[in-house]
């Protein structure tokens, strides 16, 4: 994804951890795969990695504890977000089905991400007073673009907010600290991660006013070839009833052109240029220190 002169080069990777864990054993048992770990420190470009497996239920808990504890050993505590994707708050169940007040809504939404333990939002972030006004802002763009500034958002509404708030929050990181490399990674980047990707491609399309055959069908293919390809099954119905539900919303006439009128004020619209590559695979090698084809 390049805007302007920078780029920024979205890798698509399972979680890089080995080892199965057991839900039982509270230690861990899982460590980083040692190829990411010489990726990391053999590479002198700035690195973001999102991460949506679980960080409270059982292997996933584990695996993501270790990504935040690795990255953290390696100095890297700024470069690891986790956002959740099995929580009630996620779901809008519970105690959090009632939550019709958009604006109680549009509030809970930086609470969680600060101080659910299904989240995880670096400490530095959070300090960072222009990160956050950001993140209020683009809430509010959400609300106003997407849902037209509606007072009340029903369990669905609310639901389809929180995965289009999840894409443009990592477009937002991308903004702001400018990062060379960008991985949004599940368990197998299938599902979860497939969802979260399409939906940001989509938004970029809105962006550009880019909906051209072409492009349309790269977004297809590096959505919904990979769980073929690596599991030999479609992506998983639940993640696909999400991606489904927020393409739609996203597709009425009056969001995308609130949303591309945004971006034209802003001058996005001339400054995004999507570059797609759905069968660039490669891998790392760990004595050039550089990504080769496969």
């Amino acid at each position: 994804l390049k805007i302007g002169d920078h780029a920024t080069r979205f890798l698509r990777t399972g979680t890089p951890t080995i080892g199965k864990a057991d839900p039982d054993i509270e230690e861990s048992q899982s460590v980083m795969a040692p190829e990411f770990r010489a990726f990391l420190r053999r590479t002198d470009k700035k690195i973001l990695y999102f991460n949506l497996q679980s960080l409270t239920q059982g292997a996933e808990k584990d695996r993501s504890s270790t990504l935040i504890r690795e990255f953290e050993k390696e100095g890297m505590e700024l470069c690891i977000f986790s956002l959740d994707h099995d929580s009630g708050y996620y779901k809008q169940t519970g105690k959090w089905e009632s939550l019709t007040d958009a604006k109680e809504f549009k509030k809970s939404i930086i609470n969680q991400l600060f101080n659910n333990p299904g989240y995880h939002c670096p400490d530095s972030a959070q300090k960072d007073e222009q990160f956050v006004r950001g993140i209020q802002e683009l809430i509010e763009q959400i609300h106003t673009d997407v849902f037209y500034g509606e007072e009340r958002l029903d369990q669905e509404e609310r639901r389809d907010f929180l995965d289009i708030f999840y894409s443009l929050f990592i477009f937002l990181c991308k903004m702001y600290y400018s990062p060379d490399t960008i991985i949004v990674a599940c368990k197998d980047a299938l599902d979860r991660a497939g969802k979260t990707n399409f939906l940001l491609l989509h938004l970029m399309m809105i962006y550009t006013n880019d909906m051209s055959d072409e492009t349309k069908h790269k977004r297809m293919v590096a959505t919904f070839a990979p769980p073929f390809l690596v599991k030999k099954k479609e992506i998983l119905w639940e993640r696909f009833e999400r991606l489904q539900k927020c393409f739609e919303r996203l597709n009425q006439s009056k969001a995308a052109s609130n949303l591309y009128r945004r971006a034209k004020s802003t001058g996005l619209d001339q400054a995004i240029e999507i570059i797609v590559h759905p069968n660039d695979s490669q891998k790392f090698n760990m004595d050039t220190g550089r990504f080769e084809p496969c």
